[in-house]
């Protein structure tokens, strides 16, 4: 199965990430915050880790920045996921090394198809393992 780490400080928004992510046949593991996030990236080398922007203890940046820093993270793809919805943010977290975006409120098709794509891209045989939900 593969793995997917959900890090978000909103305990619903990772419930329902996770929710979401379980139904389209990801392994989904939570982290409230970047350090937790970096801890199981690291222990669970995911397919995924997806990252809210604005967290306590390590924001998303700072958790993507320091993902891509550890020869043993640095290839897993990152999706932020954030309430901030103006083109400076998103280009920027593009810039800095997010390998893709999408704003809260999010359309729940779309998260899947991008984080299933994200997948595919360390784990190539990922599109038999994970099915279409909308």
């Amino acid at each position: 199965m593969t793995k997917v780490i959900v890090a978000d400080d909103d305990e619903t928004i990772r419930m329902l990430v996770r929710v979401l992510l379980q139904r389209a046949g990801f392994e989904v593991s939570e982290a409230k915050n970047g350090q937790e996030a970096l801890a199981l990236a690291e222990e669970l080398q995911p397919a995924v880790v997806i990252v809210d922007s604005m967290m306590p203890v390590m924001d998303g940046m700072e958790t993507i920045t320091r993902l891509q820093a550890n020869p043993a993270t640095k290839d897993i793809p990152t999706l932020m996921l954030s309430g901030r919805r103006g083109s400076e943010d998103i280009v920027s977290a593009l810039r800095e090394g997010a390998d893709d975006y999408i704003t809260k409120p999010f359309d729940r098709a779309e998260l899947i198809e991008r984080v299933r794509r994200l997948a595919a891209t360390t784990q190539p045989d990922m599109t038999d393992g994970a099915r279409a939900v909308s």
